[in-house]
């Protein structure tokens, strides 16, 4: 499903690897990063949501917000509208605003990737670190060419044999209600 909405808590999910850098470094990528990686629905036991793909449909939003408001760390929570694929040419749901372009795949909630998160803020590749300096204030990509562009590096360097997630990594528009 190329589109849908999530919650995801991505402080949890960066715990560990906050330990390998200062803390002035942690809060400025933590607070930031606004992307779909990190622990997705968590506390899953109370969702009473259908899922595909790991994404609620827009038309369950509200059941959605419902259940973010129940969460034990709801501030360190966001629910965000992902569109991919082919849902990148069809018009935005009313009442999300686009903040940015992350890159990477999400198959499920089991099963998601993000090149932002992983390989350009903590990852070990000098040559993908440096586009952190091109990330908005959202720490995203403003635009799809911009993720296309990182994606196009990305792809070169695993072909080149470097250790670099494998899998199709193609930008995913995040969009959040105001």
């Amino acid at each position: 499903m190329p589109l849908g909405i999530l919650v995801v808590n991505r402080a949890e999910f960066v715990r560990p690897a906050l330990a390998r850098v200062s803390e002035q470094q942690q809060l400025a990528r933590v607070s930031r990063y606004r992307g779909f990686d990190g622990n997705i629905w968590p506390q899953e036991e109370s969702l009473s949501v259908q899922l595909k793909d790991g994404l609620a449909s827009v038309e369950e939003q509200e059941v959605v917000r419902r259940y973010a408001l129940t969460l034990d760390r709801r501030d360190e929570c966001d629910l965000v509208l992902l569109r991919y694929g082919e849902a990148l040419s069809m018009a935005a749901p009313l009442g999300w605003r686009c903040i940015g372009y992350d890159l990477g795949y999400f198959e499920s909630e089991c099963a998601h990737f993000s090149v932002v998160l992983n390989e350009v803020l903590f990852g070990a590749m000098t040559r993908l670190r440096r586009f952190a300096d091109r990330l908005n204030q959202h720490s995203l990509f403003a635009t799809r060419d911009e993720a296309r562009e990182a994606g196009a590096l990305h792809d070169e360097l695993f072909a080149a044999g470097a250790d670099v997630e494998h899998g199709k990594m193609e930008p995913i528009e995040i969009s959040v209600q105001p």
